[in-house]
């Protein structure tokens, strides 16, 4: 064999034999290059992806100068913290102690949410939301009920939009009235019932007419019932999904009283 070619033949071989060596028995001694500075950051990239979980839904910025007060802001913070790490007793300790049972109950983890305040002179506050579901990408209405106690906000009751009517047993007088006529609406538009549907309008009412493109609604929450101090005019706000969509859209019913009899002026 060639000198050359034999030198650099056992040359190799002993290189192999030292790699092995060095993964074999004694134990591996850092050497500061880069796999070793892997080795050593991998317990700081789990931690920062355990603080990423833990990062904030909502962005109280978001809401600056709205009815919504940044204490309540935190105590929602907090529930989607709880419920995204599935800490059953963390989230059960945000709830009122006159709270339902089954409010408390955990739910899917959560992508993303947006706040409505349903009515910024109710009491105890009420804030409607649409929450993404982390693994469907899907949105829910919520609407949470706040109230403090001991001086700290706590969520007083839960509830899930429960299809696409409005539950009226929530409101009374001429409110319980007008969510009445919003969920008369849904219902022929559903079940495509033009001239019914077209009844519960003002003679000038704009939206009137049901179209065949209009889709129907799947899920419904009411965000805010306003009815002014003369009581002939209201607006009601609603989250609302249509059929085969993910997202809510926001909606505000216009409604007029004509004889004594509520009406829908326009949707916006």
């Amino acid at each position: 064999m060639n000198r050359n070619v034999f030198r650099r033949t056992t040359l190799a071989a002993l290189t192999v034999l030292s790699i092995l060596a060095s993964g074999c028995g004694a134990d591996h001694v850092p050497t500061g290059d880069s796999s070793d500075k892997q080795a050593v950051t991998a317990p700081q990239e789990i931690q920062s992806s355990v603080e990423e979980s833990k990062k904030d839904i909502l962005d109280p910025s978001h809401y600056a100068g709205s009815s919504i007060e940044p204490a309540q802001i935190e105590l929602l913070n907090e529930l989607f913290s709880a419920q995204n790490a599935g800490d059953t007793e963390a989230y059960a300790a945000l709830f009122a102690s006159d709270a339902p049972q089954e409010a408390k109950s955990l739910r899917f983890k959560v992508e993303q949410a947006e706040l409505q305040p349903e009515n910024d002179e109710h009491t105890p506050l009420r804030i409607a939301a649409a929450v993404q579901s982390e693994s469907s990408g899907e949105e829910h209405a919520y609407l949470y009920t706040l109230k403090e106690e001991a001086g700290k906000w706590r969520i007083a009751d839960l509830k899930q939009a429960q299809g696409p009517y409005a539950e009226e047993s929530g409101y009374e007088g001429e409110a319980s009235k007008v969510v009445n006529v919003v969920n008369q609406s849904t219902r022929y538009r559903n079940a495509g019932e033009a001239d019914q549907y077209h009844s519960l309008f003002t003679p000038t009412g704009m939206m009137s007419e049901l179209r065949e493109q209009d889709l129907p609604i799947e899920e419904l929450q009411v965000v805010r019932v306003n009815v002014s101090p003369q009581g002939n005019t209201a607006m009601v706000s609603v989250m609302q999904r249509y059929t085969g969509e993910q997202e809510f859209g926001v909606s505000t019913y216009a409604l007029q009283k004509q004889q004594g009899k509520w009406l829908i002026a326009d949707i916006d």
